[in-house]
């Protein structure tokens, strides 16, 4: 069995092309984050103090997601500032997101934003049918909303 060797330059040069490979991808990925807002981050301001309480019907649903807004469950609320963006966030379970519909009287607190020319309500807490479901923690950020079956309401929850 021959072994052919390889020369030491050739070795240096597939170790930085390598590095190359790795670092750009990295380097991108970077700028991207710092172009567009981060979920993570763009709720670093949030301030309680300044949450709004909104009370309107339910209009059209979307899920579609768009560059620069956050993802997730998104309603038109009709309220009597007028109409309103509602993003619910992306972990609504489905318990809540069947629980709301069109037509569907809510009340909502969280944090009022200007995102894309829109006035959009980051929701923290919705108040559905006289059931209080919490979307985002304190700090603003989306939480697991968790389903309850029925018996665990009739029981009073789990124990």
């Amino acid at each position: 069995m021959t072994q052919s060797r390889v020369p030491q330059g050739m070795v240096s040069l597939r170790i930085i092309l390598g590095l190359c490979c790795i670092s750009v991808p990295a380097q991108l990925v970077s700028a991207q984050i710092a172009a567009s807002p981060s979920t993570l981050t763009s709720f670093a301001h949030w301030n309680k103090s300044q949450e709004v309480t909104i009370s309107g019907v339910l209009g059209e649903k979307s899920v579609a997601h768009t560059a620069g807004v956050p993802a997730g469950l998104h309603y038109q609320v009709q309220s009597s500032q007028g109409p309103v963006d509602a993003s619910f966030g992306p972990f609504v379970s489905q318990d809540v997101a069947s629980s709301l519909s069109s037509g569907e009287s809510v009340q909502l607190v969280g944090l009022m934003e200007n995102i894309q020319g829109t006035s959009t309500l980051l929701v923290r807490q919705a108040t559905i049918g006289g059931r209080q479901v919490t979307i985002r923690n304190q700090q603003g950020l989306p939480v697991r909303t968790h389903a309850l079956s029925s018996q665990a309401m009739v029981n009073g929850g789990t124990r």
